[in-house]
This record gives C-alpha cells, sequence and structure tokens, in this order.
C-alpha cells in the first residue's frame, strides 16, 4: 500500500460539520504547542551536545564534555516523552487538517505530508535516544560518537523541513495543483523564513530550557555544580538564548513580509506584534542573566518562549485562515448542505434528476453565495461580470460549478462544492437565468 493509500485511511469519510472545523483549528494551535517546543528541545540538545561534546573531547576540557551529556540526559532521552508529545499530535494533527481541507485539492496530500513528517520524527527521536546511550563509550569511539549525533540532527532538521513545507504550503492555495514532490514548497522565500525561524527559536528555546533545568526544575542542580561549572551553564545558556532569540525576530519578520497578500491582514499583524513582545521581553530577560550573573530570570525567561510559540501559532491559524477564505466558507456551508440534502431527499418535486431553477435557487443560497453576489465583487468575482462571457452555454457553466479550475489569477481558487450533475446543473440555470433578468433591466 503507497503512502496516499494509507493517508486515505485516515481521511473523513463524511463531510465534516462546520461546528468540528471551527474547533479543528483550535486543535491545530494546541497540538502545535505541544509538538514544537518539544521538537525545538530535543532538535537544540542534540546540536548542542554534539558541538560541546566534540569540543571538549578534542580540546581535552572535562566541563564541556560533562555539560554535554547532562543536557542530553536532562532534555533528550525519553522516548514515552517523544511519543507523547511529538508522535500522537502529528498523527492528530494529519487528521484535524485533513478536516480543515475537506474538499480541496490537497485534502490528501497534507496527510500524506504529515506522515512522511510522522515519519522523520520518529526516526529523530529513535537516533537521538540512540545518540545519548553513545555516551557511555564516547571516549573510546569518539567518531562513532559523532556521527550517531549527525544523524540524530540531521534526521530531525528533515523532520522539521518536512514540518514546516507541510504547513506552509496551506497559505499558498494557488499553488496546490503544481505540486509534483512528495514535499511541497522545497524551495519558497515564505518557506525559508519560517524554516529559519522554527530553526533558531529551537535553539533559543533550548538555551532557555538549559537555565531552567539547571537551575530552577525541582530545585535546580547548583548543589552538585561547583562556580565554575555553574558560570559555564549560565553563560551558554544566556548566551544561546540572547543570541537565536535575536534572530528569531529577524526571521519572524521575514516571514510575515513574504507572507502572500491574501494572508495578511490587520489582525495578523496585530498578532505578529505580540510575538515580538515576547521576544523582546526575553531578549531582555536574557541579557539580565549574562550582566548580572544571575540565573532568577531563568523561569521567566522560559514562560516567555512557551508565550512566543503559541503567538506564533496563533498568527499562523490567522494568516491560513485568511488564505483560506474561500476554503473555509465552503466548509462553514457544510451543514446548511446536509440539512439541504436531506431536505431534498424528502421533497417529491425534487427526488428527481431533473435540473430546475427552483432547486438551483436552494443550492445557490446554501452553496454559492457565502463567496458571491450578482453585482459586486465579494470572495469571487460578480456574476455579471463573468456568466456573460459564456455566451449562454449553459453546459459550460454547468462543468465548471461541477468542476471548478483556476481561471482568473486576481481571485482564489473556487473549490469543489460536492455537487451532483443536475445540482451544478439546477444552480447554472438558476444563476443564467437572473442574470438574464437583471440585464434586462439595466
Amino acid at each position: 500500500m503507497d503512502s496516499l493509500n494509507v493517508v486515505q485511511s485516515f481521511l473523513p469519510l463524511y463531510e465534516p460539520r462546520a461546528d468540528f472545523i471551527i474547533i479543528a483549528r483550535y486543535i491545530v494551535i494546541v497540538l502545535s504547542f505541544l509538538f514544537v517546543p518539544y521538537i525545538s528541545v530535543l532538535f537544540g540538545s542534540v546540536v548542542f551536545s554534539l558541538a560541546t561534546s566534540t569540543k571538549g573531547h578534542f580540546e581535552e576540557k572535562p566541563l564541556l564534555s560533562r555539560f554535554s551529556e547532562e543536557v542530553m540526559n536532562m532534555l533528550g532521552n525519553n522516548l514515552v516523552a517523544g511519543i507523547t508529545l511529538a508522535l500522537l499530535p502529528l498523527i492528530t494533527m494529519l487528521i484535524a487538517f485533513s478536516h480543515l481541507m475537506y474538499g480541496s485539492v490537497i485534502e490528501a496530500g497534507i496527510g500524506q505530508y504529515l506522515l512522511i513528517t510522522t515519519v522523520l520524527i520518529l526516526a529523530g527521536i529513535i537516533a537521538s535516544y540512540i545518540y545519548t546511550k553513545s555516551f557511555k563509550n564516547r571516549d573510546d569511539a569518539i567518531w562513532m560518537h559523532t556521527a550517531l549525533g549527525l544523524g540524530a540532527a540531521g534526521t530531525l532538521t528533515a523532520g522539521i523541513f518536512a514540518f514546516v513545507s507541510s504547513v506552509t504550503i496551506l497559505l499558498w492555495p494557488e499553488k496546490w495543483d503544481q505540486i509534483q514532490t512528495i514535499i511541497p514548497l522545497t524551495y519558497d522565500w515564505n518557506m525559508i523564513a519560517r524554516f529559519k525561524l522554527f530553526l533558531f527559536a529551537a535553539l533559543a528555546f533550548t538555551g532557555a530550557a538549559i537555565l531552567f533545568y539547571f537551575f530552577r526544575w525541582d530545585g535546580g542542580k547548583e548543589e552538585e555544580m561547583d562556580a565554575e561549572y555553574s558560570e559555564l551553564v549560565r553563560n551558554f545558556g544566556g548566551g544561546t538564548t540572547l543570541g537565536f532569540s535575536i534572530l528569531s525576530a529577524l526571521m519572524f519578520l521575514w516571514f510575515m513580509v513574504t507572507l502572500p497578500y491574501p494572508a495578511k491582514s490587520y489582525g495578523v499583524y496585530f498578532l505578529g506584534v505580540a510575538v515580538l513582545f515576547f521576544l523582546m521581553l526575553t531578549v531582555l530577560r536574557s541579557y539580565g542573566v549574562l550582566s548580572s550573573r544571575s540565573t532568577a530570570s531563568a523561569t521567566s525567561i522560559f514562560v516567555f518562549l512557551l508565550g512566543f510559540f503559541l503567538m506564533t501559532f496563533v498568527t499562523e491559524s490567522a494568516a491560513r485562515g485568511n488564505s483560506l477564505l474561500y476554503q473555509n466558507y465552503s466548509l462553514d456551508k457544510i451543514a446548511e448542505k446536509v440539512a439541504l440534502d436531506i431536505e431534498i431527499a424528502r421533497s417529491e418535486k425534487f427526488r428527481g434528476v431533473e435540473a430546475t431553477f427552483e432547486l438551483g435557487e436552494e443550492i445557490y443560497a446554501a452553496k454559492c453565495a457565502a463567496c458571491h453576489r450578482f453585482d459586486v465583487k465579494l470572495v469571487g468575482p460578480p456574476h455579471l461580470e463573468v456568466v456573460p462571457k459564456y455566451n449562454g452555454d449553459l453546459e459550460a457553466l454547468k462543468q465548471y460549478i461541477y468542476q471548478p479550475v483556476k481561471v482568473d489569477d486576481s481571485y482564489p481558487a473556487m473549490p469543489s462544492q460536492g455537487l451532483k450533475p443536475f445540482e451544478a446543473e439546477s444552480a447554472a440555470i438558476y444563476i443564467m437565468k437572473r442574470v438574464e433578468e437583471m440585464q434586462q433591466n439595466q
């Protein structure tokens, strides 16, 4: 069974209700808040541990060697946490995003991308665990130890890239039908900005986690550290948090600037200011740790970065909602469509398969009116502007409604409405008749 068939087994076997679609958006935010901080710390722990482990070994600096091992044992050596905070959220996100993208050309694709992400993240978690165990024989097998660390870091990087690419593509509906790779957006400026933001934020958060777990968690470990080692941990944690928080702010600004036009709004910009506010607080507190040589701010730094993550996910959700406006309008009308289908099934005059003006009026009110008007631009173009181009060709209009394709780059692609052929013809009859009447009255 190929990956697409596997994904199809996760997808909804029914049309999701409108209220669940709304809930799914919040579920994605909550799941991201579990998955991203955990993977960030795991990735950062491997990177920092590998760098300090090799430096400590080859430069014969035992404090660095000790630090590298303790970082992995404290932050990266828990398979249960990996399953709970990474794999389960990813699988649940796969289902949630499939509901959100119901009826779109990317419905199965987003599940496939996240399935690939899940496999890569699982491999990264296992590789990180093996790398942690390699510390027992580090001095006797330094090259194997280094290779395991590079493998863990590389696999996690690939998993992060796949995840970021999978969620970023949802901001670009116009690119959905152009994807020909197993991972979307392998090169795009907005994608690159988001990917770098993830990596820099991961390293900043790992620095904050080092401060928190060494000095604050469960009373801290200060009693086990001498002054020299304590200063090393404080400077490393504070310095990496400060530096990578500044870089994260720059990458976030880049990400906001390169957002597609439909994704931008005053609300998104307002939420973006909140993201930068949390990063500013983090930078100020991290600088305080370095300048005052005090770890009193370790907890607040950790909390501020959690706030940064949360606001980033909310901002992305708002931007995604803007980009998927057309799609969301369609999904919000699913409950009405179900009610209409029941009404049609119970109504004698609509039991047949014949297209009628009356049925078209009902379908238009339930499916089309959310995005279209006859005389003004809404989400889609006004009917009076585009319907005359069909020159009375009812069959052509019916086919477009039944299987819509992108025609005008100035408007978002119209999603499939899931209509039966006679329903699409009914809608076409109604729209053409109304346009004719309005033209005659002008």
